[in-house]
């Protein structure tokens, strides 16, 4: 025979218990484990190579520091990393003219630039 349930026992929450845990220590020392990872993974950021990078505070505005390729430390909150690409690059300028027999010609001329990698924290305060 089924036994009968009565609903008042289970809908009452004081019959609810939770389980004794003696691990309360290893439960804190692994949630302190778990945010020192994830602070220490966010404070990192990589500067690849044919890049440079500055560091923008919100105190102080931008550094003077100018990171080179690697790896580098900065606080999350606190700095925020502008990373610029100082790798040579190229523009195409084009323009028809016309020449003395009135015909047309296209000149092209190609341009390569890159920015100054020790002027970058100068030129990105102008914006």
């Amino acid at each position: 025979m089924a036994r009968r349930v009565n609903m008042n026992q289970i809908m009452n929450i004081k019959n609810l218990r939770m389980p004794s845990g003696g691990g309360g220590g290893a439960g804190i020392l692994l949630a302190g484990l778990g945010v020192l990872v994830y602070g220490t993974y966010n404070s990192l950021f990589t500067v690849e190579g044919g890049q440079r990078a500055i560091l923008f505070n919100r105190i102080g505005g931008i550094g003077k520091d100018v990171l080179k390729e690697g790896m580098h430390l900065f606080l999350p909150w606190f700095q925020r990393p502008i990373v610029f690409d100082v790798r040579s690059r190229y523009k195409v300028i084009s323009s028809p003219t016309g020449s003395k027999d009135l015909q047309t010609v296209k000149i092209s001329l190609r341009v390569l630039f890159r920015p100054d990698s020790l002027r970058l924290p100068r030129h990105t305060g102008d914006r």
